[in-house]
C-alpha cells in the first residue's frame, strides 16, 4: 500500500500520507474510503504529506481528481512536498483555483501552523492504509 490516512476528529483535520509509488487509483481509493468513514466531515481541513512519493504524482490528472474531492470547497488543504517540480505543480493548481484554502509547503510544521495546529504536532498513528481495487475486483496493496 502506498497511501493512508488518519482522521483527528477532535482537531477536525485529516492527515493523508503517501509513500513509494502512488497512482491515480490510489487517490480514488483513499477518497472513497474517506467518504465512507463515519468520522469524516467534508468541512475538515487536511494535511497531505507527499514528501516520500517516488514518482511524479502531481500531474494535471491528479489535480483534476483532487479538485473534485470529498472535501468542502471552504476546507483548508495543505500539501507538503519536497521536490521542486511537485511544489511548482501544486502552486499552479492553487493559482488555477484562485483559492486561499489550498497552500503548498516544503516544511510539515509550516503546514500544521497554517491549519491552526502547533508546528510540533506529531503525525497520528496508526495510519489507515487503504486497499486499492484491482482489475479482477480483488483488493491489493502497493503496486510495483
Amino acid at each position: 500500500m502506498s497511501i493512508g490516512y488518519q482522521i483527528d476528529d477532535g482537531r477536525c483535520v485529516v492527515f493523508v500520507r503517501g509513500w513509494g509509488t502512488v497512482a491515480n487509483d490510489d487517490i480514488a481509493a483513499v477518497t472513497s474510503a474517506l467518504a465512507a468513514d463515519s468520522r469524516f466531515r467534508p468541512e475538515f481541513g487536511a494535511v497531505v504529506d507527499m514528501r516520500n512519493i517516488d514518482d511524479d504524482l502531481i500531474t494535471p490528472a491528479f489535480l483534476t481528481q483532487i479538485r473534485h474531492s470529498v472535501f468542502a470547497e471552504q476546507s483548508r488543504r495543505a500539501f507538503v512536498v519536497s521536490r521542486a517540480v511537485d511544489y511548482g505543480m501544486a502552486r499552479m493548481y492553487q493559482l488555477m483555483l484562485g483559492s486561499d484554502v489550498i497552500d503548498v509547503f516544503r516544511v510539515l510544521g509550516e503546514a500544521y501552523e497554517w491549519l491552526g495546529l502547533p508546528a510540533d504536532t506529531p503525525w497520528p498513528e496508526p495510519v489507515v492504509e487503504v486497499p486499492v481495487p484491482l482489475a479482477d475486483g480483488a483488493t491489493g496493496g502497493r503496486r510495483t
